[in-house]
C-alpha cells in the first residue's frame, strides 16, 4: 500500500490549560497507520473516548476501501501508540459518513459502548466493545424505522448512579428533517450491553414548536452526578422564534424524561443566520453547563458559549462570544467543548486567519465568566492543507487534552489523512483511584 494511500485519523493530544499570552502546540508526532486494510477513504465523522482509568483512548468511525464502506474502532496507548490492530465492526455497508458516531468509556468492564446509524437495516444501534476495541456481544437495536434516510446524530452519557448509559440520537427522515421521528430520541443501555426494558423516549417535551432538525453532528448529552440528572443540546428550527436554525437546551430527570421546554440559547432578535454545530459540556467544579455553537454566515462569523446552572438548566448570564482573530470567512462554527480541572476549553475549525489559505484548528480556553482567556493555541496551521471535524476529550490520568480531527497532511485528499500526535501537559489534576 503505497503512503499517499494512507488513510487515518488525525489525532492530536494538546493541553489547553496555558497561560493567556499566545503559545503554540509542539510539533505534531506522525503515528503508526491505524488501518489493518487497504483503506483509500476516511469519512471526516468519528468519535473519540478516554479510558479514565489508564488514559487509553479509543477512536471509532468511517471508512472505506476497494471493497466498500466499513465501520472501525481503534485503541492507542496514552502515548498515542497503537494497541493492536484496526477492529471492523460493520463491514460492507452502504451506511454513509454523514453522521455523528457517538463512543464512551464503559467503567464496569473496562471497554467502551459505541453507536451509529445503519443505513442498511434502517436501525440505529449500540454496541459494546472489549477493552481492545473488538466487539463484545451483538449489536443492540435501540430503534427501527423505514423512515431513517442517510443521515444521524448521536451521543452517550454515563450515569453513575445507576450505572448505565443513557444513548440520545437523532436522524434524517426520508420525508426530510421535518417529522417528529426524527427528533431527539433516548434509551437507557446496561453496562453489559443488553437495553433497559421499557423501550425509547422522546428528549423534548415541546417537539410539536419545531418544524426541522438537523441530525448532522448537531446533538450533544452530558450527565450531573451531583443533581442525577442530563443537560441535552440539538439544533432546530421553531419558526415562532426564527427561520433559521438555533441551539437549544433541555434538561433531562435521572429518567431521562424532559423537565420543562427546551430553551433557546440564542438572544432574541433572532440571528440572520444558521449555526454550525452544538456541543455541550458540564463542569462538577462550578455545578454548570457550557453551550458552544458557532454562527455559519458572514466575514467575521463568531463562536459563543452560554453558561447554564447544573440544578435547573437556568441561563447564567447571556451568551459570551469569544473573542478570536478575525479575518475568518465564514467557517468558524466545528466548535467543540469539554470541561477540564480549571473550566471549559474548546476548539473550532477556523478559515482565513492571516496564517494560511486552508482550514486551521484553533483551541482555547474559556474562563468562569465564559469569555476567552487568552490566545488560540494552533494545532494544524498547514498553508495548503486542511483539516476538518475536532473532537475534544480530557484525560485526568495524565492531565491532558485530547484533540482529533482529520487532516489531509500530504495533499492527495480524503485518500491521504494521517494520523499525528501532540502533548502538552496542564496542572492541578487528581489522578484517579486505581
Amino acid at each position: 500500500m503505497k503512503y499517499s494511500k494512507l488513510v487515518s485519523l488525525a489525532v492530536i493530544l494538546v493541553a489547553l490549560c496555558l497561560p493567556a499570552a499566545a503559545s503554540a502546540a509542539p510539533a505534531p508526532i506522525q503515528l503508526t497507520d491505524f488501518t489493518s486494510r487497504a483503506a483509500d477513504g476516511a469519512g471526516q465523522k468519528h468519535a473519540t473516548a478516554i479510558n479514565s482509568k489508564n488514559g487509553r483512548q479509543l477512536t471509532f468511525g468511517w471508512r472505506s476501501d476497494a471493497d466498500g464502506a466499513y465501520l472501525a474502532a481503534n485503541v492507542y496507548k496514552p502515548s498515542g501508540a497503537p494497541i493492536g490492530g484496526e477492529r471492523v465492526l460493520l463491514d460492507g455497508t452502504s451506511t454513509t459518513q454523514n453522521q455523528q458516531f457517538g463512543a464512551a468509556y464503559n467503567p464496569v468492564t473496562g471497554g467502551w459502548i459505541v453507536t451509529w446509524l445503519d443505513t442498511d437495516a434502517k436501525t440505529y444501534v449500540s454496541q459494546l466493545l472489549k477493552a481492545s476495541g473488538a466487539a463484545q456481544g451483538p449489536a443492540r437495536t435501540l430503534v427501527s424505522s423505514s423512515d431513517m434516510n442517510c443521515c444521524g446524530s448521536s451521543d452517550i452519557a454515563w450515569d453513575s448512579k445507576k450505572r448505565q448509559f443513557l444513548v440520545a440520537w437523532s436522524y434524517y427522515s426520508n420525508s426530510g428533517e421535518t417529522t417528529a421521528d426524527g427528533s431527539p430520541t433516548g434509551r437507557f443501555v446496561k453496562a453489559n450491553g443488553t437495553l433497559v426494558p421499557g423501550g425509547s423516549f422522546r428528549l423534548l417535551s415541546n417537539v410539536s414548536d419545531f418544524s426541522e432538525w438537523n441530525s448532522y453532528h448537531q446533538l450533544a448529552l452530558e450527565y450531573s452526578p451531583r443533581h442525577d440528572s442530563f443537560g441535552l443540546i440539538t439544533k432546530a428550527k421553531n419558526p415562532s422564534v426564527s427561520t433559521y436554525m438555533r441551539p437549544y437546551f433541555q434538561r433531562l430527570n435521572s429518567k431521562g424524561r424532559p423537565v420543562g421546554s427546551a430553551r433557546n440559547l440564542t438572544p432574541l432578535p433572532a440571528p440572520t443566520s444558521g449555526i454550525g454545530n452544538a456541543d455541550l459540556a458540564y463542569s462538577a467544579k462550578s455545578d454548570q453547563y457550557a453551550a458552544i455553537w458557532g454562527e455559519t454566515d458572514g466575514a467575521d462569523a463568531p463562536i459563543y458559549v452560554q453558561r447554564l446552572k447544573g440544578s435547573s438548566g437556568a441561563l447564567v448570564g447571556a451568551p459570551v462570544r469569544q473573542t478570536l482573530p478575525a479575518g475568518e470567512s465564514g467557517n468558524r462554527y466545528r466548535a467543540k467543548i469539554v470541561a477540564g480541572p480549571s473550566g471549559f476549553y474548546a476548539v473550532s475549525t477556523f478559515d482565513n486567519l492571516g496564517l494560511n489559505s486552508a482550514q486551521s484548528i484553533g483551541a482555547f480556553k474559556i474562563g468562569a465568566n465564559g469569555a476567552t482567556v487568552g490566545t488560540p493555541v494552533w494545532l494544524w496551521t498547514n498553508e495548503f492543507a486542511p483539516a476538518s471535524r475536532p473532537q475534544v476529550a480530557f484525560d485526568r490520568t495524565s492531565c491532558r487534552f485530547i484533540v482529533t480531527y482529520v487532516a489531509d497532511a500530504d495533499l492527495s485528499g480524503e485518500a491521504a489523512y494521517q494520523l499525528f500526535e501532540s502533548q502538552v501537559k496542564t496542572t492541578g489534576c487528581r489522578k484517579p483511584k486505581r
